[in-house]
């Protein structure tokens, strides 16, 4: 409701409502660390689509930090994985599926294993 409280609103509604401030006005870089942990499947398939196909401005960079890697992979252009707070593995997408012949969630749970 318009004259409701953000602290009555569900985990999952704060999120989106979080997501929708952070993409609200134009930007160089949002910054966002597991941001769609408290969304429900259909709905994240939903936003994601909309900020990667429809939303995006060319000159907007989006660094996230997941352990959804299977439902965002198929945005991912840069990839860094961390394994107890160092970089594990990082580079191109594409590259890092074709050398290790996995899906980015495959090498996900090879680097975190």
């Amino acid at each position: 409701p318009e004259d409701g409280r953000i602290g009555t609103l569900s985990r999952g509604q704060q999120a989106r409502l979080k997501m929708v401030f952070a993409f609200s006005w134009p930007n160089k870089l949002a910054l966002m660390d597991e941001p769609f942990g408290s969304i429900d499947p259909p709905s994240r398939k939903r936003i994601l689509h909309t900020i990667f196909c429809e939303f995006r401005g060319e000159a907007q960079a989006i660094i996230i930090s997941t352990h959804i890697v299977n439902e965002i992979e198929e945005f991912l252009d840069e990839v860094i994985y961390l394994k107890k707070g160092e970089i594990a593995l990082s580079g191109p997408a594409d590259q890092l599926r074709e050398q290790k012949g996995k899906s980015l969630e495959g090498i996900f749970e090879e680097v975190a294993g």
